[in-house]
């Protein structure tokens, strides 16, 4: 009799086991021996990456802290899969070289630095960061900090957000130098397009408004107000871009605006704005 009713509980315990693992869903806690399907990708963190990189990869305002005069451009490329970044500043000392850097935070509050940048001298900085576009735009938001002197680190005199109400241009045009000539020599862009001026020659090269020597052509331009506080509205870099480096210049008036290479005779170019 004692055997019977271990038996028959044996059958009920090995019954109700087979009737939990029959209704227990695969992907249950504890069903470890269960094969859980992948989950399926909705694609929008690549969409919000892609998104990230275009929006760093742009050329933005670079504001004046108080009155310190210095203005400009900062410009984000990517160059064989390393971030380059560019400044070009107008209202620079000449000389003195003044530390920069890609700080964590937007320009009303500056973070820690996050990447140093090769100090601005005569208004022009060229960095290739050790990170890729991609990699940097985890950053965001950050932003671009000049300071005074490296004596006098703790004084900024111009700032970038890199926020998208301070993009000028989210896909600029390049004019490439060559120390022979300009490529393409002639271009037609919409008014508020900004050009960059890229030297990939040896020489450093200078591009102004036509006519040569006084820079008058396009609207408002003069050579003599460079280093001044209007150095940012003149079709003028207002000295040679050293080689790799390069400078903007945005094209609000319309017409065909002819320009040359101040540094070389006979290197002309054209730039039509409808």
């Amino acid at each position: 009799m004692g055997k019977f009713i271990i038996g028959v509980i044996v059958v009920a315990l090995v019954g109700f086991g087979a009737y939990f693992v029959l209704k227990t869903p695969v992907n249950a806690p504890g069903n470890q021996n269960a094969t859980v399907p992948p989950p399926t990708s909705s694609g929008d963190n690549t969409q919000d990456d892609k998104d990230k990189v275009a929006f760093v990869e742009a050329v933005y305002k670079m504001n004046a802290v108080k009155t310190s005069g210095q203005s400009g451009t900062v410009i984000f490329t990517q160059v064989d899969g390393k971030a380059h970044v560019e400044l070009n500043l107008q209202g620079s000392p000449k000389t003195t070289p003044q530390p920069a850097h890609i700080h964590v935070g937007s320009c009303a509050e500056p973070g820690a630095v996050k990447y140093p940048l090769t100090n601005v001298v005569g208004g022009v900085s060229t960095t290739t960061l050790e990170v890729s576009v991609e990699t940097l735009s985890q950053t965001i938001p950050f932003s671009v900090v000049v300071h005074k002197s490296v004596k006098e680190v703790g004084i900024y005199t111009v700032c970038g957000d890199v926020l998208q109400d301070n993009v000028i241009e989210a896909e600029p045009i390049t004019i490439l130098i060559n120390d022979k000539s300009f490529s393409p020599a002639s271009l037609t862009i919409k008014a508020g397009t900004t050009v960059i001026f890229k030297n990939e020659g040896i020489n450093e090269h200078w591009p102004a408004s036509a006519m040569h020597p006084t820079h008058i052509i396009y609207p408002g331009s003069n050579i003599e107000k460079c280093n001044t506080a209007e150095e940012s509205k003149i079709f003028d870099a207002c000295r040679g871009i050293p080689s790799g480096a390069s400078w903007s210049f945005q094209f609000n008036e319309k017409g065909t605006w002819r320009y040359h290479d101040h540094l070389v005779s006979g290197m002309f170019g054209a730039v039509t704005v409808e």
